[in-house]
């Protein structure tokens, strides 16, 4: 006999919770510490008893990398490896990869660009590898 939990975390938002959040290796208690709620309103979302509000599901969007529509329909295998692939930098970060960048002699500006680039194929080419395993 299954519990409710598990037969909830088979369809929609619940389901794609618990996944996200177990593919992350976090604990719920962890998640929720993230969300400022306790563990045991965390569970609820996760298992489909509550759901949060907007502001939460953007919280939970942005912990797990993945854009709320996304978290809320399912699908977040590709977007979850886009996001390995791309790290999602806040303003303040880009900002000051644009800084450096500017800082930089125009000849260290292109070797910059090119590690760039050379960078973002081998992580490609990794995404083709893992998409061709599946």
């Amino acid at each position: 006999m299954q519990d409710k939990s598990q037969d909830k975390r088979g369809r929609g938002f619940a389901a794609n919770l618990y996944s996200l959040r177990t593919n992350a290796h976090l604990t719920q208690k962890q998640v929720a510490k993230k969300l400022s709620v306790n563990r045991t309103t965390y569970t609820k979302y996760e298992t489909g008893v509550t759901e949060p509000g907007i502001v939460t599901i953007c919280r939970m969007a942005s912990i797990f990398g993945v854009d709320v529509n996304t978290l809320l329909e399912g699908s977040f295998e590709t977007q979850a490896s886009d996001n390995e692939i791309r790290s999602e930098l806040s303003k303040s970060e880009e900002e000051q990869l644009i800084e450096i960048f500017r800082s930089l002699s125009p000849a260290f500006q292109k070797r910059f660009i090119s590690m760039g680039l050379m960078l973002e194929k081998e992580c490609r080419e990794q995404e083709l590898k893992r998409t061709e395993n599946k």
